[in-house]
């Protein structure tokens, strides 16, 4: 009787190059659709930091790393009234420069009060139980990316103390009587 051998992983692997080497095809700078654009609409609720975040991780993934590849790029990330806002703002002619582009994107789409926002979510962090320290800070860093305009108006000492009073009691019997000056 004959069998029908099914290739192996290995014999598989074998006869496709890897998916890391750069193709001849694609000259060094171009954009390669290998992540997804993230979509922005501009709904309340949604979050233009975390959008210009997802957006900037996108475009590193895609080899779009210019400035001038995000500024012709980013139209494409919104839809509904963030499209809208777009076709309203931005001068017909070329893309304006990536910073303004982003400045403005910010101040139409965050809503008011973020800096009390930012301080609000930070005094209610908490250190989970069996959360590592470093997880922990990883969290409050992540709060502080979404409000990144937000944070250079909070003092080290408002994120050392909101750091330390979020920590479980072992690690705050431990770390308060050091008297921390900066995160």
């Amino acid at each position: 009787s004959s069998q029908e051998r099914t290739p192996s992983f290995s014999e598989a692997s074998v006869s496709a190059p890897p998916s890391y080497i750069p193709s001849p095809d694609i000259p060094a700078g171009t954009y390669v659709a290998v992540a997804p654009l993230p979509v922005f609409r501009g709904d309340p609720g949604e979050c233009p930091d975390a959008h210009l975040a997802r957006f900037d991780r996108v475009c590193r993934a895609n080899n779009a790393t210019s400035t001038a590849d995000a500024a012709r790029i980013f139209p494409a990330s919104l839809d509904a009234d963030a499209a809208l806002w777009y076709e309203l703002a931005a001068p017909a002619s070329s893309p304006p420069p990536w910073h303004a582009v982003r400045a403005a994107f910010v101040d139409f789409f965050r809503p008011p009060g973020a800096a009390n926002r930012a301080r609000a979510e930070l005094m209610a962090l908490r250190q989970r139980p069996g959360e590592a320290v470093n997880r922990y800070h990883l969290r409050m860093q992540g709060i502080l990316r979404r409000f990144p305009d937000a944070s250079t108006d909070i003092p080290d000492a408002f994120l050392t103390s909101a750091f330390v009073h979020g920590l479980r009691a072992e690690f705050q019997d431990w770390v308060a009587p050091q008297r921390p000056e900066a995160l």
